[in-house]
């Protein structure tokens, strides 16, 4: 465990109201655009411009990163992005941290779960934030 770094991938805010891991790094792949996407009536999201400069402030190249997000989505794309940036040893969660829920389930909430996530598994979560891995916005 003490090789393996995770990085949780989510807003800052997911990270500290839905709970997160308690040796989870938190680097946002993603930020608000400071705009609204009417098309799906939610703040606009758009990649986060510094996440590999943060990355490489916390990790080398070779050091085995773990990418975790609600899903997975997003920490699959987070990998893609590190992989392309030169760290070599990257792998993403799938399920994430809230694991992963079927969409084919119009108005009916959260739908099925597919896939289970951190917390479905029942490992170790916490509402906790320590300051030495939590990402504060500047």
């Amino acid at each position: 465990p003490e090789k393996v770094n995770i990085l949780d991938v989510r807003t800052s805010a997911e990270y500290v109201f839905v709970g997160h891991a308690p040796m989870a790094r938190n680097i946002p792949v993603t930020v608000l655009a400071e705009k609204w996407d009417a098309k799906e009536r939610k703040p606009a999201m758009t990649t986060n411009p510094k996440f590999v400069d943060e990355a490489r402030k916390h990790y080398k190249s070779d050091d085995l990163i773990v990418t975790m997000c609600g899903n997975g989505e997003r920490g699959a794309e987070a990998a893609r992005i590190l992989k392309a940036a030169g760290f070599t040893n990257v792998l993403n969660m799938e399920g994430g941290f809230d694991g992963e829920h079927d969409k084919d389930c119009a108005g009916c909430g959260v739908g099925k779960l597919i896939k289970p996530g951190w917390r479905d598994c029942g490992l170790v979560w916490t509402w906790s934030v320590d300051r030495e891995f939590f990402h504060a916005a500047e």
